[in-house]
């Protein structure tokens, strides 16, 4: 029985905890910058005015520009408000007024018209984007806050129209971080 309490004592010396002597500490500062996307466009609106049936618009005005592309011949520009490089997605949209609508399409049709959109830099007509209404690749790598980007855009009018109400309608830009 002896034996048995000099074992407990002994183990009970082996699994006490020690205290320890002296505390000692140091602290670790972290700063973080948040990351936010931004852009902004201008002009903000293109008013076109009256359209025949078949025509094509550029917003820069109604003649074909030269190609390719660069700045005195683009109308439009986005600048990246960010502090990171961002990639510009872009999209169409129906044009409407009321429940009449232009569809937006490859090919024009009845009530339906067509977009084209080039950065500067885009090399001739045919290398131009064709919106649709799914967000595409538009601008690779825009620098961080402050860099710009000119483009310009084209509209092909429907080569009918069921209604001679004025229609109106958006162009979809959206950053991301550079993938």
């Amino acid at each position: 029985m002896r034996w048995w309490i000099l074992v407990l004592v002994i183990c009970s010396l082996v699994v006490l905890p020690q205290v320890a002597e002296a505390a000692s500490s140091v602290s670790v500062t972290i700063n973080a910058t948040p990351d936010y996307l931004s852009i902004t466009n201008a002009p903000v609106a293109w008013n076109i005015g009256a359209i025949e049936k078949s025509t094509v618009h550029w917003a820069h005005g109604n003649t074909t520009p030269a190609f390719p592309l660069d700045n005195g011949n683009c109308t439009f520009t986005i600048t990246n408000n960010a502090p990171v490089n961002v990639d510009v997605d872009i999209k169409g949209g129906n044009f409407t007024a009321g429940a009449y609508k232009w569809a937006i399409a490859p090919a024009i049709g009845s009530d339906t018209y067509t977009m084209k959109v080039g950065i500067n830099g885009t090399a001739n007509l045919g290398a131009m984007k064709t919106l649709t209404e799914s967000y595409q690749e538009f601008v690779s790598d825009l620098g961080l806050s402050g860099n710009t980007t000119k483009w310009e855009a084209v509209l092909y009018a429907p080569s009918s129209f069921a209604s001679s109400a004025t229609v109106s309608g958006k162009i979809y830009l959206s950053a991301r971080v550079v993938s």
